[in-house]
């Protein structure tokens, strides 16, 4: 197996991001629980003291993490190399309480070796900063800070992404350079690839966070069509979306700029 230390010669929130599948994560990310009112139903769960969107650089290795925590805790981490480049997919469930944080089960999808590594992550967080160590199942460890992004504790809706949008797409072992996607008013989305294939998807506002539940599929040519959950959102400018779902290898990451 490769070396985890060597995340930065392969491209996870962030994003995410991020079910996140939404679907694949289930969820119930945080400790806390609302007591039930004497005599009454149970209150809604709390949210996720950690929600929100956080992003960081990991020491050893320079790679750059922009994480997507929803309110129930699922996560969603797309990560680049320092140049960059698409490296990977950090996807999991963070159970967060009293200052501390954990994830059980992480998904580390790798773009450059079309792997998926499994692994589990602890630590520590306060209002503004989000440490952690993830441990594979190989035991290799990365530990990295990241510092809460301000100004994304806001809704936002469906036409915020609306237009035209052109950059990169990656999967475990294929990218696809110079892709276009159409976001229309309703949160449409399609992204034309290779061979007949494209990217087709449904932003829909959420409550929580200033994300949007992405649910897509690929269709024609020789696509699966297998679904897939995931989320999207706007940074300083750039699209990022990202999902993943039952098979590993449709997992995908997005990174557009307004055309």
């Amino acid at each position: 197996m490769r070396s985890h230390r060597s995340l930065e010669s392969r491209f996870a929130f962030l994003a995410a991001v991020a079910s996140l599948s939404l679907a694949a994560c289930g969820g119930g990310g945080s400790d806390d629980s609302a007591t039930p009112p004497e005599g009454g139903k149970p209150s809604a769960p709390l949210a996720s003291p950690v929600a929100g969107v956080w992003a960081g650089t990991v020491p050893s290795n320079g790679n750059r993490i922009l994480a997507v925590v929803l309110e129930d805790g699922s996560m969603l981490a797309p990560y680049t190399t320092g140049s960059g480049e698409p490296d990977g997919l950090l996807h999991g469930n963070l159970v967060a309480n009293g200052g501390a944080v954990s994830a059980t089960s992480l998904s580390d999808y790798r773009w450059r070796s079309s792997a998926v590594f499994s692994a589990s992550m602890s630590g520590s967080y306060s209002g503004q900063q989000l440490s952690g160590t993830i441990v594979y199942s190989g035991g290799d460890r990365l530990s990295a800070t990241l510092i809460r992004v301000p100004g994304h504790d806001r809704p936002v809706v469906v036409k915020d992404f609306q237009g035209t949008w052109v950059g990169e797409v990656a999967q475990p072992g294929v990218f696809w350079r110079g892709a276009t996607a159409l976001v229309a008013g309703d949160g449409s989305v399609k992204i034309p690839l290779l061979g007949g294939c494209s990217f087709v998807g449904q932003l829909v506002s959420r409550g929580d966070a200033s994300a949007a539940d992405l649910t897509a599929s690929f269709e024609g040519g020789a696509c699966t069509g297998l679904p897939l959950k995931g989320v999207a959102i706007i940074i300083d400018g750039s699209l990022t979306l990202a999902a993943v779902g039952r098979d590993p290898a449709t997992a995908t990451v997005a990174t557009l700029q307004r055309k």
